[in-house]
């Protein structure tokens, strides 16, 4: 084999693995920028703050509404208050937190502690970004004024604004003709507190 041979031959094997090391290079690569792809998508980024964290944190909150509504439909308040609590208390929007806090707010009216309720409502209707008077919020304000006077025990007045709530939420955009059920049964709950008291009463 003369010297021209051995160097071509020397030439090929440098050149295939220079191209076999381009090649190797590239695919690792590409499976680096799949394997990070795959981690963003599944939501398994350093800080675990990716899609699936999120899913896992709202499915949490969520599921201590879920528990909470539970309990109120099997009309247990008390316990459907421990449930909406803690769904505030993990709550990581803004949003999620508010209507957790309504929950909260229909369980302690259920509960009768109208006095609790309506602070917390009052907290909630100071948080809204619409003028007082708004269509909007007169609901929740005929609420808190039911509520209010529920609290000093004037049921009376309660349901007249109770009525008066109902009347301006079926007022509303997209609201069944005659208003909600949950404003209904409210109005049954504070007619019944009421026969409650006066039954106590004649005791």
């Amino acid at each position: 084999m003369t010297k021209k041979n051995i160097f071509k031959i020397i030439m090929l094997i440098i050149i295939v693995l220079i191209l076999s090391s381009l090649v190797l290079g590239k695919k690792a690569k590409q499976k680096n920028a799949n394997s990070r792809s795959a981690m963003l998508i599944m939501g398994l980024s350093e800080k675990h703050t990716g899609i699936i964290k999120e899913h896992e944190n709202v499915s949490e909150e969520y599921n201590y509404i879920l528990e909470g509504d539970k309990f109120m439909k099997q009309n247990k308040p008390s316990e459907a208050i421990v449930q909406f609590k803690l769904a505030i208390l993990k709550a990581r929007s803004s949003s999620m937190k508010s209507f957790a806090e309504i929950k909260l707010i229909n369980a302690y009216e259920k509960n009768r502690e109208y006095d609790v309720a309506a602070i917390a409502l009052k907290k909630l209707i100071n948080q809204y970004k619409v003028p007082e008077g708004n269509i909007f919020r007169v609901p929740d304000e005929e609420r808190l004024a039911y509520l209010e006077c529920a609290s000093r025990g004037e049921y009376e007045f309660a349901i007249e604004h109770a009525q008066k709530s109902l009347d301006a939420d079926a007022k509303l955009p997209n609201r069944p003709l005659g208003g909600q059920f949950d404003y209904k049964e409210r109005i049954n709950d504070l007619k019944a507190a009421k026969e409650y008291i006066l039954s106590k009463k004649k005791e």
